[in-house]
């Protein structure tokens, strides 16, 4: 997929991640799939009431450093 000229504003590895996708979706146009109104009513009742601070850190999970 060629680039629009428009920079998609990742840095880092996030850059790496986006332009992974914007090639595999251009490779593999036929992997897309359209988000019906229904999903996303879906996805909203499955989110809804849950609260997420964005700078707090994860919890480390089993296989990080320090942790068996």
């Amino acid at each position: 997929m060629k680039s629009n000229g428009r920079k998609h504003g990742g840095s880092g590895r996030d850059s790496i991640a986006l332009d992974a996708l914007l090639q595999h979706i251009g490779a593999h146009p036929e992997v897309l799939r359209p988000i019906d109104a229904g999903l996303v009513e879906r996805l909203y009742a499955l989110i809804e009431g849950v609260e997420v601070d964005l700078n707090q850190r994860l919890p480390n999970e089993l296989g990080d450093p320090g942790m068996p």
